[in-house]
């Protein structure tokens, strides 16, 4: 089952260019929402999909503060629709109606809902922007009280002391690391939702970036760092780890900085509190080799980390 809400108009200020900044013009507005499961029989008012709310939502953001893109708009109205628990999927498209005289440009934009994987919602576009730029990019995607549960699971597991020197550069490191998961883990159940949310996500990015192979991970590790631990020197990950790694903090602070090269020259802090999940690029992305240089230090206290890789060698 879907709701439309079809050719909804407002007026409001939006636009790039001078005029537009200066002068109201229309926008239509079409909506389909899918609820959570098509069975409609004997359900309660209270328990169903109030359209009602969605259509005062995009008169809000329409009538409302200033944006120069139609981007914009859209996403700003998917974002406050899908936070309605009882919405599976929201799909909006904004359209300018007085911009030319033959034509409209239209913008769409296809938001989810992930309560059911009990991760917290990102903003892709602005992930894939990140990357873009700088390489990498950190966001905050586990609740706390999931955070909590996983690290119990950790403290179960037998940890092996990694070499300090790796490499044919002496990359220096000081760390333990277990990847033995057993199939009823909870990283492993972290690692399938966290997938299908990014592939959910990168499916529904107005900008979508050219990657190797659909994105998936076939290397999960856990990787402690005691207190007093060097970290890791400047390094890029090895070329067989391709489109994205992904590194989740689960516990403990050091500082992560992004970098130009093995002597940290342009360094770039790249915050990870517990909770967060760091992202880095690796070769795919965009159909580029580029692996970004990177480097952990100040560990003052025990950390712990759960990172995705997908190996080619493996």
């Amino acid at each position: 089952m879907q709701i439309k809400i079809n050719k909804l108009i407002f007026t409001g200020l939006h636009g790039a260019t001078e005029k537009e900044k200066h002068t109201s013009q229309r926008f239509e507005i079409n909506i389909t929402i899918t609820p959570w499961g098509d069975d409609v029989k004997g359900i309660l008012l209270e328990e169903t999909v109030d359209y009602r709310q969605s259509k005062k939502i995009a008169q809000k953001v329409i009538e409302g503060e200033f944006c120069e893109l139609i981007e914009t708009l859209a996403e700003k109205i998917a974002s406050e629709i899908i936070l309605d628990k009882k919405i599976r999927e929201v799909v909006v498209a904004v359209k300018k109606l007085d911009i030319w005289d033959n034509g409209a440009p239209e913008v769409v934009v296809k938001r989810g809902n992930f309560y059911f994987t009990n991760l917290l919602d990102f903003n892709i576009d602005s992930v894939i922007h990140e990357l873009i730029k700088e390489g990498g990019v950190s966001f905050p995607i586990i609740p706390e009280e999931r955070r909590l549960v996983l690290l119990k699971e950790a403290e179960n597991y037998e940890y092996a002391r990694q070499p300090e020197f790796v490499g044919k550069h002496k990359v220096r490191e000081q760390l333990s690391s277990f990847s033995k998961f057993p199939e009823e883990s909870l990283y492993r159940r972290l690692q399938e939702d966290f997938t299908s949310l990014l592939n959910y996500k990168l499916q529904a990015a107005l900008v979508k970036p050219f990657l190797n192979s659909p994105i998936t991970f076939n290397e999960p590790v856990l990787q402690k760092y005691d207190a007093g631990s060097i970290g890791i020197t400047p390094h890029v990950d090895h070329a067989a780890n391709i489109n994205l790694i992904c590194v989740f903090l689960m516990k403990g602070y050091g500082s992560f900085y992004l970098c130009d090269d093995r002597e940290k020259t342009n360094p770039r802090f790249l915050e990870a509190a517990p909770g967060h999940v760091m992202i880095l690029r690796a070769p795919g992305f965009f159909g580029s080799n580029y692996r970004p240089f990177h480097y952990l230090e100040n560990i003052l206290e025990d950390r712990l980390t759960f990172g995705l890789r997908f190996n080619t060698k493996i």
